[in-house]
């Protein structure tokens, strides 16, 4: 303790005389340590002036002139500050102050007279400056100079109070503080130590000054020494214990058998030579390690496959390889792998693997964006003209605004007008057939051009294809085509004979009613995709069946939606009236709508009426637009998207829910008026868009008894034929049977645990392994690692099969080959646990049947749609009645103005 205070001072010694009476002073305290305080302080306002005056130093000069009388000066310039007198004397200052600018004159501020109040504040710090540094060199001359110490001026000539600060205030403060803050502390620790501290500070009855020199030679010549006796012996102590330490951990190296450790533990009572030499053996050893260490990887490596060969070889007691070692060791090593890939979960992996085709794909269409704007801007730094016009559309549309200026529609026009100038300098336009031929002239050509819905562009847009290099044309022939009203043929034909024949390969086909797409058949092989993704196979099982001959392939599952069943029969009791009107299916279908809008499972569904029949007023499309409004308002209509019309109002659209009206009913139990596909299939191809527009259901409301009133021949017929077969049959899909060994496994056990299993599963084009469904919902369970199977990249054939059903709705289980042949009853429950995550479970004994819950949702929405129906049917009736009333009043107004123009005409007459 006493030697770690000693260590805070190691400048005790004998102190310079003027450092020892500042010791002194600061043992002696009251006034003598004052005056050494108050020196302090002088010296610290003198270095603040000081600093202040070197701060501004570059930018006032100031000069006082030796003869100058300091009082007069500094009064004078207290005089201009107060009075703020500044710049140039006038006469009056000169005349009355003549005095103080005499007394100014002794000072000079930048080479000049101080005129400024900033001069005034240099010159009046410099007279501070030199009171300050008078005060300190006094004391200093007084306290240090006289005991020895350099005298004040002798310390720099331009700021000499900057040097006593740095360089011998902190001594002066160190020896002030040095009795009270170190040595009596001192004196206590020697105390306790039982030295009488009289002894060290010259006995009893001196005074501070022979007090702190006989302490600092004390502690020179008697305490430092001690102290350093002291640290040697514990130092020694240490060493002793150390040497104790080392002797106690050699000792189980000894009780080993470790002669190295014998001989470093002899060594340690021998001598210090003879430890040296046994620890160089012991590290001579210590240069085999890596060899050790190797033996002792190894070992352990071993031990985790063959634990009783690596003992044996780690006690010494085996020196041979036993049999198979090699092929054991090989095995081992797959399991471990194969082991580390069972240990990544399938879901994680299939997650990543979405994941990444995400990013995939925005990436894609990231690089197609870049690519595009690249290309658009290398054109545009190589055609100056086009970009001075983009530049000029930019400025006319900032001058447009908010679009409410006086000149607005004129800038509006140029401004259309140079865009169709710039179009090359946007890189996509999305229009109308119509409005893409009103802009672009030909003059330049697009990369591509995509033309959808060529089925209905007529032969007007053809010129479409001299705008680009390349097109696509995309549209569907079995849809509706051009309808060509108020053309008559054979003018057509006649343009076609004076201007195409003979010029252009199959000529006559070039009619009104020719659609681009039946055009472009004639040269190029179309190309059909057969997936469809939007309607349920209930209903798109008709438009294929209709119009496809059965080639396209549905890939949405019945049960991804909770609406059933997917066709809905609707009879009413209407009447086709003479516009082509049926108020009765009109009524109908409005209130079913406003049915279904009140029940959950229609929650953000969409509606949509097709009318099959409107005659040329579209009198049907009137009337349930005009009851639409009425029962539901702008707002749902808007939120529902609920649109009324004909089919091609519908093509290239869609809706979650359709209701047909087919308006025709019979003449008393006469048959109908059969209807057949019409002219160039145009019935058959309004049919199929009527059908193939709903995703989840359609709702035929007619007023006819399909099953008597429909002939053989008729369009409607096919309809309602193939509804009785689905709703006799249901809509089943293809089950092959043929599936793999493990496929089968998978599924006889989860047949066993009263899961219904569908096995050799066809959706589309895809044949599945295993389909797994409960109450209508479907679960696809694929098998992987079949060591049979032959198809090349099946992986990946897979993965693209899941990621096009996952796009339909559809849910995957994916089931590991090898972890089922490990573990099968473990992977059993793990396929049964993720079916539970999808809500597929095992089928009760007793469950209600769909058929049950398909009749609950229609007949509610039936029983709600009557009571709408009802009042729909009062409110129209009312309306009627207002309306035969108005006409009748009109009737008779009519009448009796016609009664007057009589009387008129007679008296007219008569009075001629």
């Amino acid at each position: 303790m006493l030697s770690e205070w000693l260590e805070r001072d190691r400048t005790v010694g004998i102190p310079e005389p003027w450092v020892a009476s500042a010791r002194a002073a600061g043992a002696a305290g009251g006034a003598i340590k004052a005056r050494w305080e108050k020196l302090l302080a002088a010296v610290q306002a003198a270095s603040e002036l000081a600093e202040k005056e070197i701060g501004q130093m570059d930018e006032f000069a100031v000069e006082i002139r030796p003869d100058a009388d300091r009082p007069a000066l500094r009064e004078a310039l207290n005089y201009f500050r107060e009075n703020r007198i500044s710049g140039e004397p006038g006469f009056l200052t000169k005349l009355t102050q003549k005095t103080r600018l005499v007394a100014l004159s002794g000072s000079l501020v930048n080479g000049h007279v101080p005129s400024t109040d900033h001069d005034y504040a240099s010159v009046l710090l410099r007279l501070d400056l030199e009171e300050a540094r008078a005060a300190a060199m006094k004391l200093w001359n007084d306290l240090v100079q006289k005991e020895g110490g350099p005298a004040f001026e002798s310390l720099g000539t331009d700021h000499p109070e900057e040097q006593v600060r740095l360089r011998y205030v902190p001594r002066l403060e160190k020896a002030l503080s040095w009795w009270t803050g170190w040595a009596e502390p001192l004196l206590r620790k020697a105390e306790v130590l039982g030295i009488n501290p009289a002894l060290i500070t010259g006995g009893t009855g001196v005074g501070p000054v022979e007090s702190c020199g006989a302490l600092a030679r004390s502690v020179e010549e008697l305490l430092r020494p001690a102290a350093a006796l002291d640290r040697v012996m514990d130092r020694l102590t240490e060493l002793r214990d150390y040497v104790r330490s080392v002797r106690e951990s050699l000792k189980p190296a000894i009780q080993k058998g470790s002669q190295i450790a014998v001989r470093l533990s002899a060594a340690l009572d021998e001598s210090p030579e003879a430890y040296q030499k046994a620890w160089e053996e012991r590290e001579a050893l210590r240069g085999l390690s890596p060899q050790i260490d190797a033996r002792r990887e190894l070992l352990e490596k071993l031990s985790s496959g063959a634990p009783a060969w690596a003992r044996a070889i780690a006690e010494r007691r085996s020196t041979t390889c036993p049999m198979h070692a090699i092929e054991a060791w090989n095995w081992k090593l797959l399991d471990t792998s194969f082991e580390s890939y069972l240990s990544s979960s399938m879901a994680d992996e299939q997650k990543k693997a979405g994941e990444l085709s995400a990013i995939v794909r925005r990436q894609t269409v990231t690089l197609a964006v870049d690519r595009a704007w690249l290309a658009l801007s290398e054109r545009m730094r190589e055609n100056r003209a086009l970009m001075q016009k983009l530049q000029g559309w930019a400025q006319i549309a900032t001058r447009i605004g908010r679009g409410n200026g006086r000149n607005v529609e004129t800038l509006r026009a140029q401004a259309r007008d140079l865009m169709a100038s710039c179009a090359q300098a946007v890189p996509c336009w999305i229009m109308p057939a119509e409005r893409a031929l009103a802009m672009f002239d030909g003059t330049w050509k697009f990369d591509v051009i995509v033309l959808d819905e060529a089925s209905q562009s007529d032969i007007v847009s053809m010129p479409l294809l001299f705008l680009a290099n390349r097109a696509v044309i995309a549209g569907d022939d079995r849809q509706v085509s051009p309808a060509a009203v108020g053309v008559g043929d054979m003018a057509v034909n006649a343009l076609s004979r004076q201007y195409i024949e003979g010029k252009i390969a199959n000529w006559p086909i070039y009619q009104a009613q020719s659609s681009l797409y039946d055009l472009a058949r004639t040269a190029y092989d179309p190309l059909m995709l057969r997936e469809h993704f939007r309607s349920v196979p209930p209903i798109i099982g008709y438009s294929n069946q209709l119009s496809y001959n059965g080639l396209i392939l549905p890939l949405r599952d019945a049960a991804s939606t909770n609406l059933v069943p997917a066709i809905v029969r609707c009879r009413v009791n209407g009447v086709r009236e003479q516009n082509d009107a049926n108020k009765a299916e009109a009524e109908a279908i409005v209130g079913r709508i406003k049915a279904c809008i009140g029940e959950k499972a229609y929650d953000g569904k969409t509606f949509g009426v097709i009318v099959m029949r409107s005659g040329r007023t579209g009198a049907q499309i009137q009337l349930i637009n005009d009851l639409l409004y009425k029962a539901l308002g702008p707002e749902v209509i808007q939120s529902r998207r609920i649109l009324c019309g004909l089919s091609p109002d519908f093509q290239g659209d869609e809706r979650d829910v359709i209701f047909l009206s087919l308006v025709d009913s019979p003449d008393g139990d006469k048959p109908l008026r059969r209807e057949g596909a019409g002219s160039d299939d145009g019935m058959k191809k309004r049919w199929n868009v009527a059908v193939s527009r709903a995703r989840d259901q359609i709702w035929a409301v007619y007023s006819f008894d399909p099953a008597t009133q429909l002939q053989d021949g008729d369009i409607r017929k096919t309809f309602f034929d193939y509804l009785s077969d689905l709703e006799k049959n249901g809509c089943r899909a293809e089950e092959s049977g043929l599936i793999s060994e493990l496929a089968s496994e998978v599924a006889d056990g989860l047949e066993e645990k009263g899961f219904t299993v569908h096995r050799g599963y066809r959706i589309g084009a895809f044949d599945l392994d295993l389909v797994v469904e409960e109450d209508g919902k479907k679960v696809i369970i694929e098998c992987d690692g079949d060591a049979g199977s032959p198809i090349p990249n099946a992986v990946i054939a897979r993965m693209e099969c899941q990621t096009i059903l996952e796009r339909a709705g559809w849910q995957f289980v994916r089931v590991r080959g090898g972890a089922w042949s490990r573990d099968p009853e473990s992977g059993l429950w793990w396929v049964m646990s993720q079916l539970a995550e999808k809500g597929v479970r095992p089928s009760p004994e007793e469950k209600p049947k769909a058929e049950d819950k398909q009749e609950d949702l229609v007949t509610e929405v039936q029983a709600k749609a009557e009571t709408f129906t009802k009042t729909l049917r009062v409110d129209s009736d009312a309306a009627e009645a207002k309306r035969l009333k108005r006409e009748r009043i009109i009737a008779e107004l009519r009448k009796l103005g016609a009664e007057v123009d009589s009387e008129v005409k007679k008296s007219s007459r008569f009075a001629g």
